[in-house]
């Protein structure tokens, strides 16, 4: 994106300089439907806070290629101190579940023992077989009455149909490639044509 494109996009977003007020330096999609693909997984930190970020990629239409992030919070406290509401922490935990599901993965309950940080290091490492998954994505605001240049972000997953993937070409070894052709063709083959000696093997070892 070119420099003019990013200060066109910015009066876009309805930013005014006689406010005083710096845009931020993230962009967020406008409310709409969207197929997207789950682009990346990151366990991060700012300052003394540590937090998970699932992003994904628009994959076309107007927007295509921008990315939209979503923060899911396990923390324990607020910013204030105060005990982290139930619902916010569960609201986070069907958001994991749910990217889960749209890739076909079971995120397990075991996953949220122990503290939040525990967690997203857990969780990581679940998730991330699913990316480049393609889901559709449908995102609409709700009212911020504390700081209404900031309305709050609600998301809604479907699956996606994925892209076909072409058949491998048939590697079925030949019979002058395949080690295993002397047992099909019945020939015997006593201890001295092993490269070890097998009175050394035990049951479920690999020599």
């Amino acid at each position: 994106m070119s420099l003019l494109d990013v200060a066109n996009k910015l009066d876009e977003s309805g930013f005014d300089p006689n406010k005083g007020k710096e845009a931020s330096g993230r962009t967020e999609l406008p409310e709409g439907e969207y197929l997207v693909s789950f682009d990346n997984i990151t366990h991060n930190a700012s300052g003394d806070k540590d937090f998970l970020m699932l992003t994904f990629k628009v994959l076309q239409g107007e927007h295509a290629d921008e990315t939209e992030s979503i923060f899911p919070t396990l923390a324990e406290t607020t910013s204030t101190g105060k005990a982290m509401p139930d619902f916010v922490i569960s609201r986070a935990i069907s958001q994991i579940k749910i990217v889960g599901a749209m890739c076909d993965i079971v995120v397990p309950n075991q996953v949220f023992a122990g503290n939040s940080t525990q967690a997203y290091e857990a969780i990581v490492p679940v998730l991330r077989p699913g990316i480049g998954t393609m889901m559709k994505l449908k995102k609409t605001f709700t009212e911020n009455k504390k700081n209404p240049d900031r309305p709050y972000s609600n998301y809604e997953f479907s699956k996606a149909k994925q892209p076909s993937m072409p058949k491998p070409e048939d590697s079925t070894p030949t019979a002058d490639e395949d080690p295993f052709k002397d047992a099909k063709t019945g020939m015997q083959i006593d201890s001295n044509d092993l490269p070890f000696d097998v009175s050394d093997m035990k049951e479920g070892s690999d020599k």
